[in-house]
């Protein structure tokens, strides 16, 4: 509270100048480095050690817990993020295009209503038709 204190009560002295490098410069500068995929993995991984825990309960913490830098390692190794980012990119896009079709269909139809339709006639049956109305097979003589 002190720190918060002097940024607000000084902010032109020296010391509220390198308060405000190290405590708000700093974090956010690392914070900007940060990219989309990096945090898709870390959501991931927090999943699936979320789900390892809470099936395996202490277990799984200690599971999670050892097998996490070798996880790690691979994906910096294989270069996880980048797959991952590049799939998430897939699925948006083919969603949005998905989501206009949808959306066309919808307007189509909804729009259509001020229409009239074609209703079709009746058929008139000829005069020298002596089948009762009954449909099957013509045979001839």
């Amino acid at each position: 509270m002190a720190v918060w204190a002097i940024l607000i009560a000084a902010p032109r002295t020296p010391v509220a100048g390198w308060l405000h490098r190290a405590t708000i410069e700093a974090p956010a500068r690392w914070l900007g480095g940060i990219q989309r995929g990096t945090m898709i993995v870390t959501f991931l991984l927090l999943l699936i050690g979320g789900a390892m825990m809470w099936l395996m309960q202490n277990e799984g913490a200690l599971l999670f817990g050892m097998a996490m830098p070798e996880i790690a390692g691979m994906m910096l190794a294989f270069d996880v993020v980048a797959y991952v980012d590049a799939l998430v990119v897939i699925v948006t896009a083919s969603s949005a295009v998905r989501l206009r079709a949808v959306r066309g269909w919808l307007v189509a139809r909804l729009t259509d209503r001020g229409r009239a339709r074609r209703s079709r006639r009746g058929v008139e049956r000829a005069a020298n038709d002596d089948d009762d109305g009954h449909r099957g097979y013509a045979l001839a003589a």
